[in-house]
């Protein structure tokens, strides 16, 4: 698990966790039941996102191991088969690496980690490879509409546990 500098480039597989590109992860979105997508970007300011994600910020950082498995329970209702995607702003960014790690460690068995992050998800938007308004912006203020969707804050559990 790397400890400092999260922003650095990241390996091209993971150790614990299945590693899917962007074609696998739209086709793991199709499952019944669809998995939990995870965005573990830090910081407390709006960012886009993709669709349906989770915001849990910093989730990947040494300290949250607790509070990510009590709020990966609350999202996979206590499943550890549930599958679980979990990713950040895109290659070079550690948080979502060490995410899948303490997802994995802590006994979930189909931990995926989409590596390209919410910047190759955007440009397969504008480039017209991924359907339009697959992608959502967080903000401050939950149920505030936007133009692409609902903004959206952190996860209200995520700050309290």
């Amino acid at each position: 698990m790397r400890t400092s500098q999260f922003h650095a480039p990241t390996p091209v597989s993971h150790t614990s966790a299945r590693t899917v590109t962007i074609v696998e992860l739209v086709e793991i979105l199709k499952a019944d039941p669809a998995p939990v997508l995870i965005d573990v970007l830090g910081g407390s300011g709006g960012h886009r996102s993709v669709s349906g994600a989770h915001w849990l910020p910093g989730a990947g950082k040494e300290d949250s191991k607790q509070r990510l498995g009590a709020r990966l329970a609350e999202l996979t209702g206590g499943d550890k088969d549930r599958a679980q995607v979990f990713f950040c702003q895109g290659w070079e960014c550690w948080l979502s690496y060490n995410a899948s790690l303490s997802a994995s460690a802590l006994g979930y068995t189909r931990v995926n980690w989409y590596r390209g992050g919410a910047k190759s998800w955007q440009a397969c938007q504008r480039t017209g490879l991924m359907e339009a308004g697959s992608t959502h912006s967080y903000a401050g203020s939950p149920g505030l509409r936007s133009r692409n969707g609902w903004f959206h804050g952190p996860s209200a559990a995520w700050g309290q546990l």
